[in-house]
């Protein structure tokens, strides 16, 4: 499972084994600012003969009208299993919410 998109930060996802016997979903939102972006969202699907780890990348969101974005990225994990993410670089830009 590997995406990359030129000028992006990145994270590397893990599939880890669990006790847990129900199909687990683990979904992280990235929230930039306000307004949905789906060209930016990503699906992330664990299946049985897929890798059990793999690198994805964030766009650098190129944004001259200062307009809010947001990125949804959704993790899926089988039956025991579980998602970990590990960022080697996170930014934002501006000034945070209150």
């Amino acid at each position: 499972m590997q995406m990359c998109i030129p000028g992006c930060s990145m994270a590397s996802v893990f599939w880890h084994a669990s006790g847990n016997n129900l199909i687990s979903a683990a979904i992280l939102f990235l929230l930039l600012c306000p307004l949905s972006s789906a060209e930016c969202d990503q699906k992330f699907i664990s299946t049985p003969d897929g890798p059990l780890n793999g690198t994805f990348y964030a766009p650098t969101l190129i944004n001259p009208e200062r307009d809010s974005k947001q990125c949804v990225y959704t993790f899926f994990a089988g039956p025991r299993q579980r998602v970990e993410l590990i960022f080697t670089s996170f930014g934002l830009r501006g000034i945070p919410p209150e």
